[in-house]
């Protein structure tokens, strides 16, 4: 029987239904075959099976009327099939009968085939042992790990997926919104670069004029040359994630009593250890990655100490390798009492060597790549029915088409981070096998366990840590939502051991041929619900806060190019020898890569998604979930008043861990 829109006035009739048809928004989701739709009630009837017809385009919603529903009563599922040989996305169904004041909704986020025809339960949101359609799920499932294969770029680097499937790639609408921004800025960019290449920079004033024409102030346009800015960056910057309270002096920093008396106030090192007035931080990882010709990579520490009247974090100490340089010369330990330039050059070094460590690990490999492996091994082993795909799929958006992106053409000889960073493609690819020897998922993902682990979990030894105490916030939240999904499904102490998806989930994410991460809960099967609620927590964490942490603040971070260099040219100074403000200007890298910088952190600093909370597409679904999903919501609103609260009495502000702008997903 065919079906349409018209009809003589009767949408009261209980021989009536209105079917509502969406098809996903992803690539070459649609189809212009037939649909065959056949509907079934509680008591096992069901109707004939109707032919809906239309264009049924990505991204696009087609609705039709039928008859014949006077024998069915409370609507339980319903099964698509197509005739077509283009596969068909399809996103959900909604259905209500004529004079019922409900809507009937079926989710799906998945293919229709000829071969593979679709079964699907109201709000589709089951465990697999409770699922009636389980052959279905499994060749699903079976069909999805061809799908989603496999692949190790070089050995040592995060997995990810072999070949990109079509409905990972963008969505047209996100496709020409991104385009836009894109030509924009590039239109910009030329206008800047044509204007600044006559002039050329000649002092720190001078920087000023990128920021005359087109590209807005950043917000350390004013700020990069204190100390007081230098310290905030460690605890409200784009690697907030560093800083550590000092235990023990490592053997390698040459800091002592005697070199540091001036600064302590007649204190020793032991005194402000014990006090928990003294933080560093080591990035002594960057040892032996070679830097480009022409630069130097340091690997250096820096140590800070709280002034205990502001709560202020200032630095009092700057060295700039760990070990002895390969030419053998001086590796001196830099002071704030050192003269001006030299000071703030021992700063800028330090923060090339910093920003180097924020591209390759926090930002791309410990969130980008890292959340990669985790959402293959989601669709290799969740059914789309399952309720913790539905829970983290949202989070997962365009995550794998930005990646691809970025391995095609940032991440490559003459890319973006060969091109803009000290260490290039090479130094890239080496130090991010070297952190995934010793990166595990229970240490550095689970926000809670990192901070402790770091010593810098004590709101009065360090008064004053944006990041800290606006994250923890969020990860309370986020764990709560978690929780109530969690335990709305395995609501019995046999229900996580019975989940064989779930089961082989956790075997996929640690085992060496598969995911092969380390210090995920349960090593390997989840044993109870907390184990799943930390692994669920800290992937939503990650791929919405962290990442947001490690990339809405780049372009205030990285504009100014000598605040947060990527790039440096020449030698960090070796003595103490007094340098100027145009020795300090030698350092500036040529301008198409200052404005190459400025281009890509300006993209990389809008959110692409939607708002967290506020997904693109329902997942969950029904009334409890629906009731869930309003409560995480409800939560992110108070949260963003205590954020904003925190705010009045902070030295700098700290907004870009608003939930109103946190992306669901890295979706840029």
């Amino acid at each position: 029987m065919g079906a349409g829109m018209s009809g003589s006035g009767d949408e009261n009739s209980p021989d009536v239904a209105f079917i509502r048809v969406i098809t996903g928004d992803v690539n070459m989701a649609g189809t212009s075959g037939y649909i065959y739709l056949t509907i079934y009630d509680d008591y096992r009837m069901s109707s004939e099976e109707y032919t809906l017809k239309a264009r049924f385009e990505s991204g696009g919603t087609d609705q039709f009327k039928v008859r014949g529903m006077q024998d069915l009563r409370k609507l339980k599922k319903i099964s698509l099939r197509i005739n077509s040989d283009k596969d068909w996305f399809v996103e959900r169904i909604d259905i209500r009968r004529g004079g019922i004041e409900h809507d009937y909704v079926f989710p799906a986020m998945r293919w229709v085939t000829r071969q593979r025809p679709l079964t699907l339960v109201e709000y589709d949101c089951t465990l697999p042992q409770d699922d009636k359609e389980r052959n279905e799920r499994i060749g699903y499932l079976i069909h999805n790990r061809t799908k989603y294969g496999w692949m190790e770029s070089q050995k040592g680097l995060p997995k990810h997926v072999d070949i990109l499937p079509v409905d990972q790639q963008f969505g047209k609408q996100y496709v020409a919104s991104l385009i836009t921004e894109k030509m924009k800025l590039i239109a910009e960019t030329k206008i800047i670069g044509a204007s600044l290449s006559m002039r050329g920079f000649t002092d720190f004033k001078s920087l000023s004029t990128l920021f005359s024409l087109s590209f807005t102030p950043p917000m350390c346009v004013d700020e990069w040359q204190k100390d007081a800015w230098f310290g905030n960056q460690r605890i409200a910057g784009v690697n907030p994630i560093l800083i550590e309270r000092v235990n023990v002096i490592p053997k390698n920093f040459k800091v002592n009593d005697e070199l540091m008396a001036p600064l302590l106030h007649g204190a020793t090192i032991s005194d402000l250890i014990y006090k928990k007035q003294l933080y560093m931080v080591d990035l002594s990882i960057l040892d032996g990655i070679k830097a480009k010709e022409g630069s130097t990579m340091c690997s250096p520490y820096a140590l800070f100490k709280v002034d205990m009247r502001s709560g202020v974090l200032l630095p009092i100490a700057i060295q700039l390798f760990a070990t002895q340089p390969d030419d053998g010369k001086p590796n001196p330990v830099f002071l704030p009492s050192d003269p001006e330039y030299t000071w703030l050059s021992a700063k800028i070094w330090f923060n090339n060597a910093e920003a180097c460590c924020h591209q390759s690990l926090t930002h791309l490999a410990l969130s980008h790549f890292i959340g990669e492996t985790i959402a293959v091994s989601v669709q290799r082993h969740l059914s789309p029915s399952h309720p913790i795909h539905r829970l983290l799929s949202p989070h997962f958006l365009y995550l794998m088409a930005v990646n691809a992106r970025a391995r095609e053409n940032l991440l490559i000889e003459g890319g973006f981070i060969d091109n803009v960073t000290t260490m290039g493609i090479v130094g890239f690819r080496e130090l991010v096998k070297k952190r995934m020897k010793t990166w595990k998922f229970d240490r550095d993902w689970m926000l809670p366990a990192n901070i402790d682990r770091r010593g810098v979990d004590d709101p009065y030894a360090l008064p004053e840590y944006p990041f800290r105490d606006d994250a923890l916030i969020l990860w309370r939240t986020i764990e709560e939502y978690c929780k109530d999904i969690i335990y709305a499904f395995y609501d019995h102490p046999d229900s996580l051991k019975n989940d064989l998806e779930i089961q082989s989930w956790a075997s996929g994410l640690t085992a060496l041929d598969a995911g092969n991460l380390r210090g995920i809960p349960g090593r390997g099967s989840f044993k109870t619900n907390q184990q799943l609620i930390d692994v669920a927590t800290a992937i939503i964490f990650n791929m919405s806060v962290g990442h947001s942490v490690a990339n809405l603040a780049q372009y205030d971070q990285y504009a100014h190019p000598l605040n947060y260099p990527t790039l440096l040219t020449g030698r960090p100074p070796s003595t103490k020898d007094e340098l100027s403000e145009e020795d300090v200007m030698g350092y500036l890298p040529p301008l198409p890569v200052i404005l190459e910088t400025m281009t890509v952190t300006r993209v990389l600093s809008a959110r692409g998604t939607n708002a967290l909370g506020y997904f693109e597409v329902d997942y969950l679904l029904g009334a409890d979930a629906s009731s869930t999903v309003f409560k995480f919501r409800k939560n992110l609103r108070k949260n963003e008043e205590e954020i904003l609260q925190n705010n009045q009495t902070r030295k700098y502000s700290y907004t870009y861990l608003f939930p109103s702008n946190i992306p669901n997903a890295i979706s840029v």
